[in-house]
């Protein structure tokens, strides 16, 4: 669509821009359901279109393909693309046993698994799992790839894949129940049991049974007891870093999610910056509430910064949007699987959730996915549009003498804005200072001058661009 505007004196063009930004409203329908034929059912099964607790969910960022931890049957089934995947559609492979079979069996090798939970593939495509009754951690290379059956090609935890110690070491877990892979090459384990989060530098480089290089939750890597306040961590269950470096850590004892600022430069035992769920760090009380909860036991960040929780005693699911900088004891800002923040119901919907756990996340197009455990199924819940608005304040002339201009206005997004760029002509795209209040002082050429200005959210969707033209004589 294209509209020519006269406004301020000065002339531009609305042209369409990208794909817009993504949003989940409250207590949204889900439109997929995975391991049920529909959302009406939910009785467990070991076929390839069948789950029983599911506790975890990733998606590979190169491929798409969708991995679940189904955890009562001991293993991880792969769909096709998530962009094509259909509802009740059968797993294309599985990983932790040779085939699938009616009698799942718990095992300990390099093709076996005890109660898999929380899932994580980083971008080389690579699938981690948090083996949690074995104690370890197994890695997949090329996940999207395998065959059926294969086996993992690195352990952590553990010194071998046939061996099965609880310890409390550097090199040792006891109850594993999240993973987590940044950009900085950093593996990150939730070991619930031992009340503590281990930090493995370098990890493509790291042997097999390598020991972790840092912790937070504990002064040092032989402590284990739970610990409150600050630098405490009460049965952490789930973790998601952002994309700043802030670790989420979801602590189901204490009812609370809190975060380590600039993580990986924390020295062991460090306190936590900020907390969510308690109103300061020495509250642990369960409760129904934007700003209490019950059990929370998964985590999901969203490129705009939107930090999922899984409330899971709660039956729901809630965001807080800026969870890198918000401040302690901050409201939830959206609910999923509940119509309020007061109600803690419990079915089997489209818009209901039945003591959802642990794993979830937001795919590219902004889609969230759970693991919504005692129903057997993964949900998705579709993202719904906005757009960036951007407008310009300023009183441009169509022509002038002048041989530069300077040109401010604002923009807003329910998502969050990134930035706002510009660029005259078939130029380069130049970065205007400020993005909620912007502003740029630009050249002029002789004769007819195009600026083109946009503003850019936190998903990378683009508003309508504004075009400016002034003449310089």
């Amino acid at each position: 669509m294209k509209r020519t505007s006269i406004i301020l004196a000065f002339t531009y063009t609305l042209l369409t821009g990208l794909s817009p930004g993504r949003t989940i409203p409250d207590h949204a329908s889900a439109d997929r359901v995975l391991g049920q034929n529909g959302f009406t059912t939910s009785e467990p099964g070991s076929a390839a279109s069948s789950l029983s607790s599911p506790s975890g969910i990733a998606l590979d960022p190169n491929t798409g393909k969708v991995f679940v931890a189904d955890s009562e049957n001991h293993r991880i089934l792969r769909y096709p693309s998530a962009a094509t995947l259909a509802s009740g559609a059968a797993a294309e492979a599985v990983l932790g046993q040779n085939g699938f079979t009616n009698e799942p069996v718990a095992s300990t090798s390099s093709q076996g698994m005890h109660r898999p939970g929380a899932l994580f593939v980083d971008h080389l495509g690579r699938l981690w799992v948090a083996d949690r009754n074995n104690a370890r951690v197994l890695r997949f290379s090329a996940a999207s790839t395998l065959a059926s059956h294969a086996a993992a090609d690195r352990v952590y935890g553990q010194q071998d894949f046939n061996s099965k110690e609880f310890a409390v070491t550097a090199a040792g877990m006891i109850n594993p129940t999240a993973v987590w892979v940044d950009s900085g090459d950093r593996l990150w384990v939730a070991d619930e049991a031992s009340c503590r989060v281990l930090r493995f530098d370098d990890i493509s480089n790291k042997a097999s049974g390598a020991g972790a290089d840092g912790v937070l939750g504990q002064p040092d890597m032989t402590s284990g007891t739970q610990r409150s306040g600050a630098a405490g961590l009460e049965r952490p269950m789930a973790i998601a870093m952002s994309r700043t470096g802030s670790l989420f850590v979801a602590c189901e004892r204490a009812h609370r999610v809190v975060r380590f600022d600039q993580a990986a430069s924390l020295a062991n035992g460090a306190e936590a910056s900020a907390v969510f769920g308690q109103t300061n760090f020495s509250g642990d009380s369960p409760g129904l509430s934007a700003t209490a909860w019950n059990n929370p036991t998964g985590l999901a960040i969203a490129k705009d910064d939107s930090l999922w929780i899984c409330d899971q005693n709660n039956n729901r699911i809630l965001r807080i949007g800026g969870a890198s900088t918000r401040g302690s004891g901050v409201a939830a800002s959206g609910v999923v699987g509940q119509a309020d923040f007061i109600t803690d119901d419990s079915g089997t919907t489209d818009q209901a959730l039945y003591s959802p756990q642990g794993g979830m996340v937001v795919d590219p197009t902004g889609n969230l996915w759970v693991a919504d455990r005692s129903n057997n199924r993964i949900l998705r819940f579709p993202a719904f549009v906005s757009r960036p608005v951007l407008t310009v304040a300023s009183q441009v002339p169509k022509t002038t003498r002048s041989r530069s201009i300077t040109i401010k206005g604002t923009a807003s997004d329910p998502n969050g804005l990134d930035s706002v760029h510009y660029r005259l002509g078939e130029g380069s795209l130049k970065e205007a200072e400020g993005a909620k209040r912007w502003k740029f002082t630009q050249a002029l050429k002789r004769g007819e001058n195009r600026i083109i200005i946009t503003a850019e959210d936190s998903w990378g969707d683009l508003s309508k661009k504004k075009v400016i033209k002034i003449t310089r004589k």
